[in-house]
């Protein structure tokens, strides 16, 4: 029987690692070993521009907020 795959996404947490990796200079494979994750999805998350531009005001908002209902 073929193993089966547990896919899971990224959290906003793993995505301001992300954010805080690149800012620090490191690499698509650093940043990968350190999330436990394949060096694929950190570079699909990069290309995505998911922890670029827009998404990074949107991550300073949350921290910010700290889920507090600042989107209601």
């Amino acid at each position: 029987m073929a193993k089966k795959h547990v896919y899971k996404r990224l959290t906003i947490e793993n995505r301001m690692d992300i954010q805080a990796a690149i800012h620090d200079g490191k690499n698509i494979s650093e940043i990968s070993r350190m999330l436990s994750v394949n060096k694929s999805t950190i570079s699909r998350e990069l290309n995505r521009g998911m922890t670029r531009g827009m998404f990074c005001s949107t991550i300073e908002i949350i921290a910010t907020c700290n889920g507090k209902g600042c989107f209601n």
